[in-house]
């Protein structure tokens, strides 16, 4: 018996063929190139990935402290020696500051009084003879010197040195009223009642001041403009009390 073969089944014309997927195109050099001139940001980003990372070393280096800073903790802790009674110590630190650093100015003052206060004097003087000849140091070492020259019954001398350094003292209230005062002693009012001017200007509202400007400006005979100064004076805080009786006198 022979095989019966099924008859071939056409396919309906109607029926729609499976689509097929578009083959990819690979981009030419041409077509990369202008998608990386409309896309500058994701070019240089695959820039970046492709460029290898390069190692960073950082290393920690530590600063050595100034001069200055170590002057100052030498002075703290010898203003704490200080304090806790070691006076050998506390001089030895604030010697050591200024060894480091010879500018330190409150080391300085600190050390002249201590050795004030010991009385030893010859030592003080040559510390603040020293300090004349820095120039971060002048002004403070001439008045504390010129100072200890009065303490010492030296007046002239005194003078001198706040003459031959004028000009460290310009800025200064408490320089020029120091010159005023030691100017007004040795008779030279004209020039106390200048520098007491300036003083007055540098600092209104020290009371100190316009009594030594109102004692010049009676040594001058000024009595009117005297009696304002003293009045100024009056009237304002911190007058010692010796030239606040003095004031009183000469306004009654």
């Amino acid at each position: 018996m022979r095989a019966t073969v099924p008859p071939r089944r056409e396919m309906n014309p109607s029926t729609p063929k499976p689509a097929q997927a578009p083959p990819i195109a690979e981009p030419t050099p041409a077509a990369q190139q202008a998608a990386s001139a409309a896309n500058p940001v994701g070019a240089a980003r695959d820039a970046r990935v492709q460029e290898p990372v390069a190692e960073t070393r950082v290393e920690k280096q530590e600063r050595k402290p100034l001069p200055a800073e170590t002057a100052d903790a030498y002075f703290r802790r010898g203003l704490a020696a200080q304090r806790q009674g070691n006076a050998g110590q506390a001089a030895g630190l604030l010697r050591q500051a200024l060894e480091v650093h010879p500018e330190h100015t409150a080391a300085r003052q600190a050390l002249v009084a201590m050795l004030l206060e010991a009385k030893q004097f010859d030592e003080a003087d040559e510390l603040l003879r020293r300090g004349v000849e820095i120039p971060g140091a002048r002004m403070a070492s001439v008045l504390s010197l010129a100072r200890l020259k009065v303490e010492k019954g030296d007046a002239p001398a005194a003078l001198d040195l706040l003459m031959r350094n004028a000009g460290a003292g310009e800025r200064s209230a408490e320089y020029q009223g120091f010159l005023g005062a030691l100017l007004n002693r040795v008779g030279r009012t004209g020039e106390a009642i200048e520098r007491y001017q300036f003083a007055t200007r540098l600092a209104p509202a020290e009371a100190r001041w316009w009594a030594g400007l109102g004692i010049s400006l009676d040594a001058a005979s000024r009595s009117a403009e005297a009696r304002d100064a003293y009045l100024k004076a009056r009237g304002l805080p911190g007058l010692p009390a010796d030239l606040a009786q003095h004031v009183e006198q000469r306004l009654r």
